[in-house]
């Protein structure tokens, strides 16, 4: 469907078909421009909406309170990709810290048998 870097102005909405179990893609997109940060593949045939940024914006401005259930999914999902996001860099440092752990006890059991 689309790949990571690829410079986007809309957001995509799944109409029909599936997706990664995820209906919205390009929520940083049509907020604030940009590149994908994400690579995304379909695993069905699939039909999509796609919302451009300047027409968003300007429903936005026409439709403050209409909006208002629109952002509040499109910020819950940004919130969800903080969350996983964060939530690897955990398991990494986590997992860097333990690498580094064994390696400090390996080096410590080597002088142990180094010395007489």
């Amino acid at each position: 469907m689309f790949t990571k870097e690829n410079p986007e102005d809309h957001l995509d909405a799944i109409y029909m078909g599936t997706v990664n179990e995820k209906k919205v893609f390009g929520e940083s997109a049509i907020l604030e421009g940009g590149v994908r940060t994400a690579n995304v593949l379909c695993c069905s045939d699939t039909t999509l909406l796609e919302i451009k940024r300047a027409p968003f914006k300007q429903f936005l401005l026409n439709y403050a309170s209409k909006a208002q259930p629109l952002l509040r999914y499109l910020i819950n999902q940004l919130i969800d990709k903080l969350d996983h996001t964060n939530n690897e860099l955990t398991l990494a440092r986590n997992t860097l810290y333990e690498i580094q752990r064994q390696e400090v006890e390996q080096a410590q059991f080597e002088v142990q048998l180094d010395t007489p």
